[in-house]
């Protein structure tokens, strides 16, 4: 967790919400990962291009910001260690649900989505 907060702090500047500009629209932010492995050890490269085409229709972009690795203890105190692909999507709305349950039904697992608003200008 600690990880995260940190990329995201360190991500937020790149939103454009640098105040140097006059502000103009606002929207949100989603941060979501997805597995570069699926549950049953084979590669997700499949699930990932079709979760891309998801996103562009969902929100007419999105940026990929590149595989990272992060683990955690399970209750049973096994460590758990996933490699993941991280992604950036704005969109006017917040879609946090719909990209979990899209997450959950083609990749089988269960993500962290978070957003944010944002706002930058449109000049």
């Amino acid at each position: 967790a600690r990880v995260l907060m940190l990329c995201l702090l360190v991500l937020l500047p790149l939103t454009g919400c640098d105040g140097a500009h006059a502000e103009k629209t606002a929207y949100l932010m989603h941060y979501v990962q997805v597995p570069l492995v699926m549950p049953d050890g084979s590669s997700s490269a499949t699930a990932i291009s079709a979760f891309e085409q998801y996103l562009l229709q969902l929100a007419g972009g999105y940026t990929e910001l590149g595989e990272s690795a992060g683990g955690w203890i399970e209750s049973s105190g096994a460590v758990h260690e996933d490699r993941l692909r991280s992604y950036l999507v704005g969109m006017s709305a917040d879609e946090r649900a719909a990209l979990k349950e899209y997450i959950r039904s083609k990749f089988g697992y269960d993500p962290y989505v978070f957003a944010w608003e944002v706002k930058y200008n449109d000049d």
